[in-house]
């Protein structure tokens, strides 16, 4: 295989687990309990270093990824806020997820294009300017929120109508399960 078939290949590989993790971070980011849709979505982003990193070659280092989540996650007092308003019944539940969906799913896709990019270049877990990552996963949380819009307005309303009754809540996480297998 040429050198360029390698890379299309890594890359098409790096693609489809960011796209795959994007949809995952989203949906844990939707829970409506409090801390374990932090956890979860947490844990989906280790997972997704660590599936890029062995599509790249870099040995994964669980304890530098936890360093990369803390240090890239800026934002990561604005997702406690949401996960906060979900603690109130009713529309807290539905803001607080539908808010929380939306910056897990940017992040891990913010994430996921650092992790590339810097793997890409030989780069390893040890070796990330985290000056030069936080600009790039500023950059690439603005990029990705757009592509987890459309899915977290459908999240969005699926929540409003399990909230007013419409839907129950074994309905709702069919239709949710839906949603989130969709590419």
């Amino acid at each position: 295989m040429t050198d360029a078939a390698k890379t299309a290949t890594r890359e098409a590989q790096a693609d489809a687990l960011i796209r795959q993790h994007v949809l995952w971070a989203t949906g844990a980011g939707a829970l409506p309990v409090p801390v374990l849709d932090f956890t979860a979505v947490t844990g989906i982003q280790l997972d997704l270093l660590k599936k890029l990193a062995l599509v790249y070659g870099v040995a994964f280092d669980r304890a530098r990824g936890q360093a990369w989540l803390s240090a890239l996650s800026a934002g990561m007092t604005a997702r406690l806020g949401a996960n906060l308003l979900k603690l109130l019944p009713g529309i807290g539940q539905a803001l607080g997820g539908a808010s929380l969906a939306a910056s897990s799913g940017a992040s891990t896709y913010a994430l996921g294009q650092v992790a590339r990019r810097h793997f890409a270049a030989n780069g390893d877990m040890a070796s990330l300017d985290l000056e030069a990552a936080k600009a790039e996963f500023a950059a690439a949380s603005a990029e990705g929120a757009a592509p987890a819009d459309d899915v977290v307005a459908r999240l969005e309303r699926l929540a409003a109508l399990r909230a007013d009754g419409t839907l129950t809540d074994e309905e709702f996480a069919t239709l949710k399960a839906r949603i989130l297998e969709t590419p």
